[in-house]
């Protein structure tokens, strides 16, 4: 050490780069989230409605588990679209029991995935302003 030297550290730090996720053009947007509900038979998880019928159908105001039509062995999807207001990175989040995924433009933004006990996930995307392709896809096969 050279004399009169303060010791020195080294710190690092994870830099994440995010795209912008350009505004698709919409007409008539109308408001609300669609949702489609499935029972599947068999093994359940997110990849289900591929192979499921679905049950029933809506429109609401919120992702939620509300429209559940049984207490497990269900899967539930939404899609619709939101609006930004201005260009920005925003956060998102699933909590779900037990597993699913958060998609914005088609692109996965939070993966919480596989079956768990009650997680919280976040995860963020680079929106411009305008309007944005969301899908949320949650599944629970019961048990806790």
């Amino acid at each position: 050490m050279l004399p009169n030297a303060l010791p020195g550290t080294v710190s690092s730090t994870e830099v994440k780069a995010y795209q912008w996720m350009n505004a698709e053009k919409v007409k008539n947007v109308q408001p609300g989230i669609s949702w489609k509900y499935y029972e599947p038979a068999g093994k359940i998880d997110l990849q289900s409605i591929q192979s499921s019928p679905v049950i029933k159908t809506g429109v609401t105001n919120i992702i939620s588990e509300k429209v559940k039509q049984r207490e497990e062995k269900y899967v539930l999807q939404f899609d619709g679209y939101i609006k930004i207001n201005k260009d920005d990175v925003y956060n998102f989040s699933t909590l779900s029991d037990d597993g699913s995924k958060l998609f914005i433009d088609d692109e996965e933004v939070v993966d919480n995935d596989d079956e768990h006990g009650s997680v919280e996930k976040f995860g963020e995307a680079a929106l411009k302003k305008g309007y944005h392709k969301i899908e949320g896809i949650s599944f629970y096969r019961g048990g806790g």
